[in-house]
């Protein structure tokens, strides 16, 4: 890691992003005190990393979480739980609660060795949240899990926020981060290049437009679709892409008065994959090799 800066404001949820190897996983274990960084500073909440109390109010999903597979995952979180000082009736009530969140109720009395791996990603999420902690650190949350899963972890993590929680979370499934994030990082070869609001980091300049249109005259969609960079027809339709804020209205017009009708208009802006490609594709600069 150089020059990795950054702050999670409270109550927020903030991810952090970047291709493999690009130091996510190394950031989170300092943060946890797994590894000790040779230099620079983290700390929670004013508290300094390498002290134990900066993670007696925060809950960690590892990477790679490794359980004590002989267990049953309430036996398991019930351990987790008296590790936090839980009584057993708490850690009981508590891990009910959270097997059913994660949809593993049915699977509460399973050897935690029999469970897949999508199934063993939900016993993770489930004991970085078993003491209820203000702070979740979650590294690649997603990993494992089908679509329904992903949907599940990205409710729990607005779920958190919304009782006030910070969620700090790594992953490489942009479109989720997008969804979910307040604030992210972007770490490119050990450094974060950008941070920011998500919304302030994405350009808001139209990238295309795509126009979808039925019924017009062949003559009137010849004009246009020579204005177009792409276009896609079917037995029904006729879609078209414009590059940047080429003006649409006069062929929306065009269509209209020649009897057609306009089925789709979209406009196409940055997403966060177009802002992380760039940023991961880009040349370092010299001062930064």
């Amino acid at each position: 890691l150089r020059d990795a800066t950054f702050t999670v404001p409270q109550g927020s949820v903030f991810g952090l992003v970047g291709p493999n190897g690009a130091g996510k996983t190394t950031t989170l274990k300092i943060l946890m005190g797994l590894i000790k960084a040779s230099g620079g500073t983290a700390s929670i909440n004013g508290t300094s990393v390498p002290d134990v109390k900066s993670r007696k109010n925060m809950g960690f999903l590892p990477e790679t979480p490794h359980f004590y597979d002989h267990l049953k995952p309430q036996e398991f979180l019930g351990f987790v739980g008296q590790l936090y000082g839980m009584t057993s009736a708490q850690c009981t009530k508590r891990s009910d609660e959270l097997l059913e969140r994660v949809g593993l109720s049915e699977a509460k009395k399973k050897p935690i060795r029999k469970f897949s791996k999508g199934m063993m990603q939900r016993v993770g999420i489930a004991q970085a949240l078993m003491h209820d902690p203000d702070l979740v650190i979650l590294d690649e949350p997603q990993s494992g899990l089908d679509p329904i899963g992903r949907k599940e972890v990205k409710d729990l993590i607005i779920e958190q926020k919304e009782r006030g929680k910070t969620v700090f979370f790594s992953s490489h499934i942009l479109a989720d981060v997008e969804d979910v994030c307040d604030e992210i990082a972007v770490m490119i070869r050990g450094r974060v290049i950008d941070c920011g609001r998500v919304d302030e980091l994405l350009s808001p300049k139209l990238l295309e437009t795509e126009l979808e249109v039925s019924g017009a005259p062949p003559a009137v969609l010849d004009e246009i679709t020579a204005e177009a960079h792409r276009t896609v027809k079917t037995k029904d339709s006729l879609a078209m892409w414009f590059t940047g804020d080429h003006d649409v209205a006069p062929y929306i017009r065009q269509v209209v008065e020649a009897g057609g009708k306009v089925i789709r208009l979209v406009p196409h802006r940055e997403h966060l994959e177009d802002l992380f490609v760039r940023e991961a594709t880009r040349e370092p600069s010299k001062e930064n090799e």
